[in-house]
Formats: C-alpha cells, structure tokens, sequence
C-alpha cells in the first residue's frame, strides 16, 4: 500500500486535531456559564438582587432566565455572555442588553439600555442542598415524648452545618453531610459532665425525613417534618388597582425562613419574617433617593394559596397568592 507523502499526512493529522478540539471547545464552554448567577444591583442606595439562570438544550443552545423573566438573544462565545432582557411596568417596557465576561465564578459586565448604562458584577450561586431548613422531630423514649428540630444551614461554598434544638442538655452538630437521598449527622450531647456521642443516618424524601439515631446505647427510630413546607417555594401574588389593572407580584420564601420580593425585574429581602401557624407576616424597606417605599405584608396560608393584605405608602392591597414553583425549583441567593 502506497503511503501518502509525509506533509500530507501532516495535513491531515493537523484537521483532525483541529476538529477534535473544535468539537470539545463548544460544550465546555457553554458548561462554564450555565448554572445559577447573583447580581447586586442598585438603585440609588437601595441593594437590590437579580437572579440569572443559565441551561443549556441538548441541541447546544442556551436558555435563561432573569429572575422568572424569559431571557432573548442568549449567547456565550470566548468567555463573553450576552443577553437581551425585556421588562414591563403598569404603561412601559424597557428593552436592555448585557455583555459580560466570565472569570472563574464570577462575571463583570455592563447592563445598557435607553437610559444608560450600567456596570454590574455576579458570583455563581451555589445550588440549594435538598437538606437545607427547619425538620421538627418527636422523639420517643419509652412512654415520653420529646420535641426536638435539627436546623441545616448552607454557607456559600456549598458545606452543610447543623444546630439542634431541644429543651434537654447542650448540643454540637458535626460532620453534616447529604448525598444520594441520604442525610447523616453526628452529634455530641452534654448532661452535665456526662457526654453521648450519637450518629443519625435517614433517609429524605421531599419534605420528610426517615432515619435513625444510634448510640453506644442502642437505637431509636428518628422521623422528622420540613417546618414551612407549604409556604417554602416562589409565589405568585396578583391585586388589583382601582381603575381595574391586574398587577402581579413575586415573592419567594426560602427553607430557612428569608424571603424575597420582586420589584420591576429585582429582589428585595424581606424583613421579620414570621410563620406562626398558617399566618405569615412580613416587612421591607424600599429606599431611593429621599423615597421611602416601605410596606408591610399579611397573610394567611390555606392550602396552595394565600390570602393576603400589604399596606404601604401607597395604601393598603388585598392580595390572593399562588404558588408557582417548589422549594427546590426556587433559586436562592
């Protein structure tokens, strides 16, 4: 068989190499951006948040969305994202663009529209661990009854830490870990001078957890209940003005009992955040410039809806809410 001449082959390895790197570059680089973004934003001295979500289709495109807005014209080519975003008020729309580059976790960009523009910075966000929130034991031991509750909490870096709660003795959570449906602690318990070193390993699913506390002791079954279950996840509320006009609002609730408001495309935190039975009350400040748009929230929970008041400068709005999205379909910050 007669070998091609060697700059030929040359040639040819060379396309090949070319190909193959062509054909890797383009996955991982729309891996690098996809996942969920935090903007700090702001208007005037007002902090606010957006939320920027990044997904990728099985065809290469890239789908977004900013805060539950649908993004446009959504693109990520050497290390630079664009995306055009479109947002309305009661009589406007406001049409702007992004161009930002990425630099490991975070972006650095600018926001450009009719009115100007505007730099902003993100960071990558972390997703929500399913074991994050308030889960509410009963205990048993012989004939009593114990009420106890495990607090998991999340730090930016994704590492889980707990706290117990229990009218019995000093507690310390360590070695907080989930994985594949599965949560684990330990635990060391002070009586006193007298310590008990305990493990638990359940099982979580949704809003239940089902595991077992063991001890040099023995065992003991362990089940537990997500508190806030129903009100935790993204809601839509809708009121309306007195010339008639439909106005929505969004809100999320987080397993840790924060919470956000959307005001025109952006989130604001909400303040004293308070679930006591089915009632749920709220407060937030709005500041920009010498205006003060403070408000206060009210509400009680029935089920998968919400009938609320808020009151503020602009008066006082009946409210009916619904939820939108689940706990874990709702981003945090």
């Amino acid at each position: 068989m007669k070998l091609m001449p060697l700059h030929a082959r040359m040639t040819v390895q060379l396309f090949l190499i070319l190909a193959i790197i062509g054909m890797l570059s383009v996955p991982i680089a729309a891996a690098e951006i996809v996942g969920k973004w935090a903007f700090e934003l702001r208007l005037g001295h007002q902090k606010m948040l957006g939320r920027l979500s990044i997904n990728e289709k099985k065809d290469g495109l890239l789908t977004g969305k900013w805060c539950d807005e649908l993004l446009s014209s959504i693109d990520f080519k050497d290390g630079v994202l664009t995306f055009t975003r479109k947002t309305k008020t009661s009589d406007q729309e406001f049409v702007m663009t992004y161009e930002g580059r990425l630099n490991g976790d975070t972006l650095q960009g600018t926001f450009s529209s009719a009115q100007g523009d505007m730099q902003v910075a993100a960071k990558r966000v972390t997703p929500l661990s399913p074991a994050v929130g308030r889960w509410d034991f009963s205990l048993r031991f012989g004939e009593e009854s114990v009420q106890t509750a495990l607090i998991v909490a999340q730090r930016e870096n994704g590492v889980l830490e707990g706290k117990w709660e229990s009218p019995r003795g000093e507690h310390e959570v360590s070695n907080v870990c989930y994985a594949n449906g599965r949560l684990k602690f330990s635990r060391l318990t002070r009586f006193g001078e007298r310590e008990i070193a305990t493990t638990f390993e359940g099982i979580l699913k949704g809003d239940t957890l089902t595991g077992k506390i063991k001890s040099n002791m023995g065992e003991i079954e362990a089940d537990a209940s997500r508190f806030g279950a129903d009100l935790i996840g993204t809601w839509r509320f809708t009121t309306s003005t007195d010339q008639g006009e439909e106005r929505i609002i969004l809100a999320r609730f987080l397993p840790d009992m924060s919470g956000w408001i959307n005001f025109i495309g952006a989130e604001i935190p909400m303040d004293n955040l308070m679930f006591v039975g089915n009632n749920i009350t709220c407060s937030w400040r709005l500041n920009y410039g010498d205006q003060n748009k403070n408000g206060e929230f009210k509400g009680t929970l029935y089920g998968k809806s919400i009938v609320a008041t808020a009151s503020g400068y602009w008066g006082t709005s009946k409210l009916k809410g619904k939820k939108i999205l689940p706990l874990f379909e709702t981003s945090s910050p």
